[in-house]
């Protein structure tokens, strides 16, 4: 059974490859801060790191000797990159360094989780030879990590945003009856964090290489986003207040169309990428049976 090093683990999105890769591979996970998402089901092993750290990076490695990487840890937090600039460019560039030094040391498979972001939100519907241009620390510091991979010679970079995070923002607030706002200007291609594993491990068992942009098809605000969560859950529809970005005074810049192009997987994996509405369905049936446990 081959071997797969899932650096940030403990995250959302690395506790959905944990879940997805356990009992197909033997799965190692990691975690630097926290464990806010629990001890993934990981029979094989799950570990303190640093990326930031060289040597702890090259011991982990020695010890796993890893098939697979998969690089979920970053600071999400646009803010957080804003505010600690040296943090965000030492974890998304030095770290994706060491990882990707010691992917080809190993001779593992890479696969970077990117961001959206590298693009400056003007246009829209981005193709992976589109002109990146982020316009704050986070999206910049991302794409020096894209920069980086190609030392691990079999690498992905996979540029997305998957919706879960903001998913339960809009439930926990209409299920409090709270009016919430959300932007009807800022849009994107988000997708389904288990349809996002799903499609990349497919990528993996191809063997495909290089940078691909995995997201949901089509273009949406996070207003409509909202509305369509609102109503596939039964939830009031009618506390989502619509707001212009452009009407907020942010201390940190956002992009506002960062809609993706996905053609390029579908043309090399023979798929479709899912609806919002195909997206939503299995987010709701999955949501659903969580709370019956």
């Amino acid at each position: 059974m081959k071997k797969a090093l899932i650096i940030g683990a403990s995250g959302l999105l690395g506790s959905v490859f944990a879940k997805q890769m356990e009992g197909v591979y033997r799965v190692w996970g990691t975690y630097k801060d926290n464990i806010a998402y629990g001890n993934p089901p990981l029979t094989w092993g799950y570990s303190h790191l640093d990326i930031i750290n060289y040597r702890e990076v090259a011991d982990l490695f020695n010890h796993v000797q890893p098939d697979v990487v998969i690089h979920c840890a970053g600071i999400a937090n646009v803010d957080k990159c804003e505010a600690n600039s040296k943090l965000a460019w030492n974890t998304h560039e030095v770290g994706t360094e060491n990882v990707s030094q010691w992917c080809r040391e190993a001779n593992s498979k890479l696969v970077y989780i990117s961001t959206d972001s590298v693009f400056d939100g003007t246009v829209g519907n981005y193709h992976e030879l589109s002109e990146t241009h982020p316009i704050n620390i986070y999206g910049a510091s991302k794409l020096r990590g894209e920069k980086v991979t190609p030392w691990a010679k079999d690498y992905l970079v996979i540029r997305t945003a998957f919706f879960d995070r903001l998913a339960k923002w809009v439930i926990e607030n209409l299920k409090g009856n709270k009016e919430i706002s959300m932007f009807r200007d800022v849009y994107a291609s988000p997708i389904f964090a288990v349809d996002l594993v799903d499609i990349i491990l497919k990528m993996c068992d191809k063997n495909l290489i290089g940078t691909y942009h995995v997201g949901g098809k089509g273009s949406w605000s996070k207003y409509e986003f909202g509305v369509y969560l609102a109503k596939a859950l039964n939830l009031n529809p009618f506390l989502i207040k619509r707001i212009m970005v452009k009407t907020l005074k942010e201390r940190v810049p956002r992009p506002k169309n960062l809609s993706l192009d996905c053609g390029k997987v579908e043309r090399d994996l023979g798929i479709k990428v899912p609806t919002l509405q195909e997206g939503l369905k299995r987010f709701k049936e999955g949501y659903e049976q969580n709370k019956t446990r």
